[in-house]
């Protein structure tokens, strides 16, 4: 199943960003990897921690060339693509990572 058209697209603000970090944070909150490798805290803890994280890792990413996109939730929307984000994804060209 494909998307809608226009439903995917770089962040157009800082709400967009901040959206893209609620969801990031909140996938990875009870990912058994990343609460391996974090600290041993409590859930509400982690989600402080996971905020912060995305926070950094979007950022860097953007400030060093990463495609940042965010898709966006279609249903209750005034116009097509304009609902709140409800995924997203960061890409490097390959090659690119690390970075420097």
């Amino acid at each position: 199943m494909s998307a809608p058209p226009g439903s995917i697209s770089a962040p157009r603000d800082a709400a967009e960003y901040r959206g893209l970090i609620s969801v990031l944070a909140e996938a990875f909150l009870d990912d058994p990897v990343w609460t391996a490798i974090g600290p041993r805290w409590s859930r509400r803890h982690r989600a402080l921690s996971n905020r912060a994280s995305f926070w950094a890792i979007c950022h860097g990413s953007r400030r060093h060339g990463a495609r940042v996109r965010v898709a966006r939730d279609r249903d209750g929307a005034s116009a097509p693509g304009s609902g709140p984000v409800v995924g997203g994804t960061i890409a490097f060209e390959p090659g690119a990572w690390p970075i420097p």
